[in-house]
């Protein structure tokens, strides 16, 4: 398994998993190969429950399920995939119904084909499942490094800063904290540093996205 710290995991080659649950037809050899030849990391799993215990710590990326009949045992191991990871799930399979199909959709499927399907068409879903999911995880990342920087400012820091991502002039920070304009200066220096932002309007912006 690739384990890596929260610092490599958008830095490495997506990965896609393909779980054949037991009983599928056999579907990933040329599948394998195509998507390897896209550049991606592929790795196969015939049970669902070794799948769901290397999940930590594992680079971006998608899962591709294949079933044989999806019916209620097929949606149950769509639902514990879905429970259990945060990847995007392409079911494949070769027999269900309209029923099944929109079910699978409410609880979260990515995309679903049904044999015979497009090969171009089924890697094109997995291309913007996994460049979704790489978003996702990148997001993650950033908003997790951000709560750290945040955690490191002092008290005093923290009051500026909170003042100051609510538009507060330098005028009402000071009043407000009881401060000279030159020690607001030297915190509101220390929160830039800390945080990682060149000017407050950087700062205004980051936060507003992180809560948009």
């Amino acid at each position: 398994m690739l384990d890596l710290n929260q610092s490599d995991i958008t830095s490495v080659a997506p990965v896609v998993r393909l779980v054949e649950a037991e009983g599928a037809f056999r579907l990933f050899s040329d599948l394998r190969q195509a998507l390897e030849s896209k550049g991606y990391r592929v790795v196969t799993f015939g049970l669902i429950e070794e799948l769901v215990l290397r999940q930590p710590g594992s680079p971006p990326g998608c899962i591709v399920l294949g079933v044989e009949s999806l019916g209620a045992e097929g949606l149950e191991l769509h639902a514990l995939l879905t429970s259990k990871s945060d990847l995007p799930v392409i079911l494949v399979t070769s027999s269900t119904t309209a029923r099944e199909v929109v079910r699978a959709m409410k609880q979260g499927a990515a995309d679903f084909f049904c044999k015979p399907f497009n090969e171009q068409a089924l890697l094109s879903a997995v291309d913007k499942a996994v460049a979704d999911h790489k978003l996702r995880v990148e997001s993650r990342v950033l908003q997790e490094d951000f709560e750290l920087r945040r955690a490191s400012l002092s008290p005093r820091e923290l009051e500026v800063y909170e003042m100051l991502v609510h538009g507060a002039s330098t005028v009402a920070i000071c009043e407000s904290l009881g401060l000279a304009e030159r020690t607001l200066k030297h915190h509101r220096s220390r929160v830039m540093e800390k945080l990682g932002f060149r000017s407050i309007v950087q700062l205004v912006r980051a936060v507003e996205g992180r809560h948009g």
